[in-house]
């Protein structure tokens, strides 16, 4: 199963690659709460987004928040939120026969 990464632009202009760490059962778990929680919620969109950054980047070490909201664009936060989810379940997202 590969090793999911975030490639992101540090302070110094340069592209560094951030590792997940080996997800959990809990870390499904913690998830599915996260979920719900967004879901039940009347709170404003950017604060769900908040949630949501602030969950993916315990997942990763090296990681912010900030530098997700500075450094990525919503095409490659899409496609780390799909990939997580994807790694969160047990599938792997670089597996095409995953994504079939």
């Amino acid at each position: 199963m590969a090793i999911l990464e975030i490639k992101i632009t540090n302070d110094a202009g340069e592209k560094v690659v951030k590792e997940c760490k080996s997800l959990t059962v809990r870390d499904y778990r913690d998830y599915l709460v996260l979920q719900q929680e967004l879901s039940d919620s009347d709170a404003p969109e950017y604060a769900k987004l908040d949630r949501q950054l602030e969950f993916i980047v315990g997942l990763f070490d090296g990681l912010t928040v900030d530098m997700m909201y500075d450094k990525l664009n919503m095409y490659e936060l899409n496609n780390i939120l799909a990939d997580v989810y994807v790694k969160l379940i047990g599938g792997d997202p670089d597996d095409p026969k995953d994504n079939a």
